[in-house]
């Protein structure tokens, strides 16, 4: 199917409206998707996260717009929609696929002369829900005050962290007990520091990936299942780029076990090995998850294990 929308994208200066923030989008986004959800978790979740510039031996070379090597430990809050209606994945793909074209046929628009007060229109691909497939929808954030840093005191200094994902289990295989999924995730993550002696501003490495990757379920007892997952992003493959190659790998264990039919507990844990900004930064991170999760119209398939 395919939606052919007006727009009027022309401010009364001639320029296009400029678009909600991304960070704001993703936020409104993940409100407006709650309705579709089959369950809703909240979490405290701790980070240890270390980031220095990359040289294939994790060490600073004089880069003047970042001193040292500055390390982290925050502990934040995590939310987290859960859905097998299909509905919030067809509508994040949706708004995805939206934004994209607005903005091409907003940029095609100026491109052929557009006056204000001109509209324009546009198409994009509109998918279907798929049921039964389970999709994640997680946010978390937190800070902290007080860093370690190679070069500097960062006692007063100030760091933060935010994350968004979208995970998507497009195909899942029983093994008896066991089961075998296929992931395909879209991953935000943030993380900004200020305050060290002689930095002149705040300092922001970002990351956005799309890995892909494969967990493995075991039912160790009726009603507590323990997975295990391994995550690789392709977009790293962008990093080989002027030589700055290395892994972007996820790697993480998971346990969640059922409490009542509408309430479980899930533990998650994992290491994170990140190339920011196309390889120039590198980030080493192990977090560590603890979510309370409530459920109404639960999945079948979740009966399955559990």
């Amino acid at each position: 199917m395919r939606a052919g929308l007006p727009a009027t994208g022309i401010s009364a200066k001639g320029l296009p409206i400029p678009p909600l923030s991304l960070r704001a989008s993703s936020i409104a986004l993940a409100l407006a998707l709650a309705s579709s959800a089959c369950g809703i978790g909240y979490g405290q979740k701790t980070q240890s996260t270390t980031i220095g510039r990359y040289d294939g031996a994790f060490n600073i070379d004089g880069d003047p717009s970042y001193e040292g090597t500055t390390k982290f430990r925050t502990t934040g809050h995590s939310v987290t929609l859960y859905d097998t209606s299909g509905i919030l994945l067809s509508t994040a793909g949706g708004a995805g696929a939206a934004y994209t074209a607005r903005e091409q046929a907003k940029q095609a628009a100026l491109d052929r002369g557009a006056q204000p007060g001109d509209s324009y229109s546009y198409e994009y691909q509109i998918h279907m829900p798929v049921p039964n497939k389970l999709t994640t929808l997680s946010y978390s954030w937190g800070d902290t005050k007080g860093v370690d840093n190679s070069m500097a005191d960062g006692t007063m200094a100030t760091a933060s962290y935010f994350e968004l994902d979208l995970t998507a289990r497009p195909k899942t295989w029983f093994i008896g007990k066991d089961d075998l999924t296929f992931q395909l995730s879209a991953n935000w993550q943030e993380w900004t520091f200020s305050g060290l002696p002689g930095q002149l501003s705040e300092e922001s490495v970002s990351r956005i990936g799309m890995p892909i990757g494969l967990s493995y379920g075991h039912l160790l007892i009726p009603h507590v299942q323990v997975s295990g997952r391994l995550a690789w992003d392709p977009l790293s493959l962008f990093t080989f780029m002027g030589e700055k190659h290395h892994a972007d790998y996820t790697a993480g264990v998971h346990v969640s076990g059922v409490l009542l039919s509408w309430l479980r507990v899930e533990a998650d844990a994992s290491y994170q090995r990140i190339p920011a900004e196309f390889g120039k930064r590198d980030v080493r991170e192990l977090t560590a998850n603890v979510n309370l999760v409530l459920w109404w119209n639960g999945p079948e398939f979740w009966k399955k294990t559990h």
